[in-house]
């Protein structure tokens, strides 16, 4: 469901690849890759809503705590 709120269809016919995240029918081996389609769906969607949850990128100066490994 997170496809669909960030803009992405089912992927249709069209895209290059079967068993995607957004395919319509489900696998038995869950994918981890998005096809051409979603990721366009994605562009797309950035453009047209420039949501600023996403694009809105935090300064250095407002991060509380360094990253540590194994987070």
């Amino acid at each position: 469901e997170l496809g669909h709120n960030l803009g992405m269809r089912h992927d249709g016919d069209q895209c290059n690849c079967t068993g995607c995240i957004m395919s319509a029918v489900l696998s038995h081996q869950p994918s981890k890759l998005f096809s051409n389609c979603s990721k366009d769906d994605y562009q797309t969607f950035l453009i047209n809503y420039r949501p600023q949850c996403i694009l809105n990128e935090p300064l250095r100066t407002d991060i509380i705590s360094p990253p540590v490994c194994g987070n």
